[in-house]
């Protein structure tokens, strides 16, 4: 059939992928029938080599944090082993296991890379980290805050839902954030969109508001596409909107108060 459509001057398609063809929009897949027609503009790392060494998860990490503009101050730094990570981390690392960690004290992300099977492996390691200490907005960029309250205004049931757990939840929340430099205002701006997000979480895992979330997902796969985080949008799209909402709510809640 590839042969017929490339004979009749069709050189290729292209098609939502999984997570995005229930939103119409969002990130896509493609087939070209030729290899004539294709061509490499370039690449950040070699992806067939996907052994977890340390140039390899460097080039990774430099291609996926080449656009964060509030990504974590101390930048995210890859070591060779548990013996190259800060003192006070060395000294917490008492099952001697983690793979990555977070240091309140420089706001800075480590990726251990003897801990780690692979690239891949590497990348959902930093995805949990960013994503647990500073959440979608980090992913989103400007677009975040605008998107969670597009959410909250289009669907009556996730305001409700966010509006009871910033009641309930945000003092702490708003606080941390001001321990590290916002302004009272920023940081209770940015806790009401996590209370959408920790809303839609509880909503998915009971089947409500599914299209919200759904469409929501697949912003978010294709943010990490454009990342380069392949291999954790791969995952998201192999998965029910419920189980990756529980993974990320997992990740918010495995980071509060440590910094693993």
């Amino acid at each position: 059939a590839s042969e017929a459509m490339l004979a009749a001057g069709i050189k290729g398609i292209k098609y939502l992928d999984g997570t995005s063809r229930s939103a119409g929009d969002g990130s896509y897949n493609y087939v070209i029938f030729s290899d004539e027609d294709a061509s490499i503009a370039g690449v950040a790392f070699n992806a067939k080599d996907n052994t977890p060494t340390v140039a390899n998860i460097q080039a990774m990490v430099d291609q996926s944090t080449a656009e964060w503009k509030n990504g974590p101050k101390g930048g995210v730094n890859v070591v060779p082993n548990s013996a190259a990570l800060p003192l006070n981390l060395r000294a917490a690392d008492r099952a001697g296991d983690a793979r990555a960690w977070f240091d309140p004290k420089t706001e800075s992300v480590y990726l251990v890379a003897d801990r780690l099977g692979s690239v891949a492996e590497a990348e959902f390691a930093l995805f949990h980290e960013v994503y647990g200490h500073y959440g979608m907005g980090l992913l989103f960029g400007q677009d975040y805050q605008s998107e969670m309250a597009d959410l909250r205004a289009k669907n009556a049931n996730v305001a409700s839902a966010a509006s009871m757990w910033f009641a309930k939840n945000s003092k702490p929340e708003i606080e941390a954030r001001m321990t590290r430099g916002m302004s009272m205002k920023d940081a209770s701006i940015e806790v009401r969109a996590l209370a959408t997000e920790e809303a839609l979480s509880d909503m998915a895992g009971m089947n409500e508001a599914t299209g919200v979330v759904g469409a929501m997902l697949a912003k978010l796969q294709s943010a990490l596409r454009t990342m380069g985080l392949d291999s954790v949008a791969n995952w998201m799209e192999d998965r029910t909107d419920a189980e990756v909402m529980a993974v990320l709510k997992k990740a918010r809640d495995q980071v509060k108060g440590a910094t693993r």
